[in-house]
């Protein structure tokens, strides 16, 4: 996981030219282990940027070193965000998808963005209505 957020941070610094954070990681599916000994092989590109935050889709593969394949081992989204020298946020590139795929990846980031957002927003509804309603129930 440590190689992801690196290759990531890599992409996000390079993109933004600027101090990047990790804001999150999500979806990380670990499809198959990667051995000792096995070529792992990491690309990380963007698939969707907003005013100083940037989302990255990292693939893993990996294969044996005596053999030319090799296959997905994981998969993630991961998002930074552009920082100044006191941390506050940079704008950030607009990024413009670029084929068909990346196009698919920035609408599928930006349903999880809007996802997210609601769940927090009910989140946020609900303890507020336990809170003044005194119920305990979730």
């Amino acid at each position: 996981m440590k190689w992801i957020d690196q290759a990531a941070y890599a992409f996000a610094a390079q993109w933004s030219k600027c101090y990047c954070v990790t804001v999150s990681a999500n979806g990380i599916r670990f499809i198959k282990p990667i051995k000792v000994g096995q070529l792992v092989e990491i690309t990380a590109s963007l698939v969707h940027t907003g005013a100083s935050s940037m989302h990255i889709y990292v693939v893993v593969k990996s294969g044996d070193a005596t053999e030319n394949t090799t296959s997905v081992a994981n998969r993630c989204f991961i998002t930074f965000m552009a920082v100044d020298c006191e941390g506050s946020p940079v704008n950030v590139p607009a990024y413009v998808p670029e084929d068909e795929r990346h196009m698919q990846l920035d609408l599928y980031q930006s349903a999880q963005i809007i996802t997210h957002s609601a769940r927090v927003k009910m989140f946020v509804i609900a303890a507020c209505y336990r809170r003044y309603s005194g119920s305990t129930s979730r």
